[in-house]
């Protein structure tokens, strides 16, 4: 009898260690798959979204009717484009946008690697379409006139075409003006290759693809981008709008003189909810023509990179007060024939 109680207490302890033996490892191997699977399914995450989000896209396409049924290719890019931008465009321009990616390469001093593969460019008239497209493929994305997606590095411009109905109504105002049809026509694509420079200067490598997200200062970023986007629309052979801009920054400075008001690069600088006022998209070109690129590039790196206030970037670079590059800033500009500065 004790031999069988003695076997009897002992049994559910040594069965109870068997089964711990035996189910340790299993729990150690599950645990490990988990693990695995887990990092599987990070890795693979991103292309299923990809592979979704392209999927959505075609569905989308094919359904709404959006877009050309074959993109334009360059060396960079893929353009989808719909028949009324079509009519926009010229043979080749394709091209076009590769220029505009080497002009931004150039302005920032250091270029882009596309590593081979090519960015998507998204060209919409249609703003309702526009913004459906955004909000079913890219919902974290507003849908400003222009802008852009850093995971994927593709452009979006919403372009605003102005019609023959509208021409035509608006006729005898444009014949007074001295604005012809072609010219029309020009300003609208001139402002597609001015948006998406201004985007693709977001995109560059020399800001990380951030956006706003870490400007402490319009001036870091935004304006430098206005800076690009204005030079691409100029050269593109839109002179009229800067020709308006450059009069009404004249006009901006006499006022303040008859004020006897000062204005400050860095307090404007800051204003992020303000409209963008038309001398201040001279600033960079007039510091590029009196100082020359290198410097100015010297300067956006002084700020964006290494966080410096436009005032000690001023003071680093040009060597100057702030006050005193302001006063020779707003007297050139009042000198100036036109908005070459000249």
């Amino acid at each position: 009898m004790p031999f069988r109680e003695s076997k009897f207490k002992k049994s559910p302890e040594i069965e109870l260690q068997k089964k711990e033996e035996k189910v340790e490892p299993e729990i150690e191997k599950v645990e490990k798959e988990g693990i695995k699977k887990e990092k599987e399914f990070k890795k693979t995450a991103k292309e299923d979204l990809e592979k979704a989000r392209g999927e959505a896209n075609q569905a989308y396409e094919k359904e709404e009717n959006i877009f050309e049924k074959e993109p334009l290719i360059s060396e960079n890019f893929e353009i989808y484009y719909n028949n009324e931008i079509k009519n926009i465009l010229e043979d080749g321009d394709e091209k076009r946008f590769d220029e505009v990616k080497e002009f931004v390469d150039k302005t920032l001093g250091s270029k882009r690697d596309m590593g081979g593969e090519k960015s998507k460019i998204y060209l919409f008239s249609d703003k309702e379409k526009y913004s459906k497209f955004l909000e079913e493929n890219f919902p974290n994305i507003r849908p400003e006139p222009a802008t852009f997606d850093k995971e994927t590095k593709s452009v979006f411009k919403y372009v605003s075409v102005t019609r023959k109905e509208e021409i035509e109504k608006y006729k005898d105002l444009l014949q007074e003006k001295g604005i012809s049809e072609e010219e029309i026509k020009n300003t609208t694509r001139s402002g597609i290759f001015s948006g998406v420079g201004h985007e693709l200067g977001h995109l560059h490598p020399f800001f990380g693809g951030v956006g706003n997200e870490k400007s402490e200062s319009k001036w870091e970023q935004e304006m430098v981008c206005i800076f690009i986007g204005e030079k691409i629309r100029t050269d593109f052979g839109n002179k009229r709008f800067r020709k308006h801009q450059f009069e009404q920054s004249q006009k901006e400075f006499r006022e303040l003189e008859k004020k006897s008001e000062s204005f400050s690069w860095e307090e404007t600088g800051k204003d992020w909810q303000g409209e963008i006022k038309n001398w201040e998209g001279f600033v960079y070109p007039w510091l590029e023509k009196k100082y020359g690129l290198e410097k100015l590039q010297e300067f956006w790196q002084k700020m964006f990179k290494e966080g410096k206030t436009i005032t000690k970037a001023v003071e680093d670079v040009y060597g100057k007060d702030i006050d005193k590059l302001e006063e020779e800033f707003q007297t050139d500009i009042l000198k100036a024939k036109d908005y070459s500065l000249k």
